[in-house]
């Protein structure tokens, strides 16, 4: 069995317009088809937006343009910001971990083999923003002798992580932490988003239809929300997403709602969704 990376995009686990609410029925779905999967053998990492968790309150901050000084007289403090965003995103990961635990006690496995969830924080491991951040991505390999007899999922997320000078501190990313796990891990099979689109559409809204195969000479028609948004979007994802499908076969987006398109491409190579491939 292979390893099986999944991105929860912030709008799925969270209400992104609502500060720090969790969409807990959501994760709660989501956790129980991570479960599944790792109960089937393969090693799953899930990184995890951070949507109402943090984006609101980096926006506020600045936090996305690194340190910019003293700006005590528009009432921001940055450094009080990363704390604050920071222990947002511990909240959130924590609710993440708990419902991946919950999920292991009701899918049940005959075995007695232990489900082991790592969490993994970037602002331990990363340094600077980007997909060229300094960073150890072997923490999300275990050895035979750490994995023997367990079940395993990895788990982490996008982050406020700190940066040389003088910029201080940044967000990373969760979609550059997913192109550095896909591309630089062996045996990857699978790399998923889960989003709160059903893939990506011909135009944005109800009167978008489904694109089943994309590559980047077919461009988006989509919105980045500047307002609320610290990263970028569904431009940046999609970007990745083809970068990755260099050399990983399937890298899909599907809509979070439904975890059962998951582990569809899992099984069977196909679901609902949009296929994304590096080129023509």
């Amino acid at each position: 069995m292979g390893r099986i990376v999944l991105k929860w995009g912030g709008g799925v686990i969270t209400e992104k317009s609502a500060h720090c609410i969790a969409r807990r029925e959501m994760i709660a779905s989501l956790s129980e088809c991570a479960v599944k999967l790792a109960y089937a053998g393969h090693e799953v990492i899930i990184v995890h937006g951070a949507g109402s968790f943090g984006h609101i309150d980096a926006k506020h901050y600045r936090l996305n343009e690194g340190y910019l000084g003293d700006l005590s007289e528009s009432g921001i403090n940055q450094i009080e910001g990363v704390d604050v965003v920071r222990k947002q995103m511990n909240c959130l990961n924590s609710l993440v971990h708990d419902h991946l635990s919950e999920a292991a006690s009701r899918v049940g496995k005959e075995d007695v083999k232990e489900l082991l969830i790592i969490t993994h924080e970037p602002r331990d491991f990363a340094l600077n923003s980007g997909a060229d951040f300094a960073g150890d991505i072997d923490i999300f390999a275990l050895n035979p002798e750490e994995s023997e007899g367990k079940y395993v999922i990895h788990l982490t997320f996008g982050d406020v992580v700190n940066c040389s000078e003088p910029t201080k501190f940044g967000i990373l990313s969760g979609d550059h932490l997913m192109y550095r796990i896909a591309t630089e891990l062996t045996d990857v099979t699978h790399c998923i988003f889960a989003m709160d689109e059903p893939g990506i559409l011909t135009e944005p809204g109800k009167n978008g239809d489904l694109i089943t195969v994309w590559n980047p000479e077919l461009g988006i028609n989509g919105v980045h929300n500047e307002t609320i948004d610290v990263t970028g979007g569904i431009f940046l994802k999609a970007e990745i997403a083809a970068k990755i499908a260099d050399v990983v076969e399937h890298v899909w987006f599907v809509y979070g709602g439904s975890p059962e398109l998951i582990l569809d491409i899992v099984e069977s190579g196909v679901t609902t969704g949009t296929k994304i491939i590096s080129k023509a």
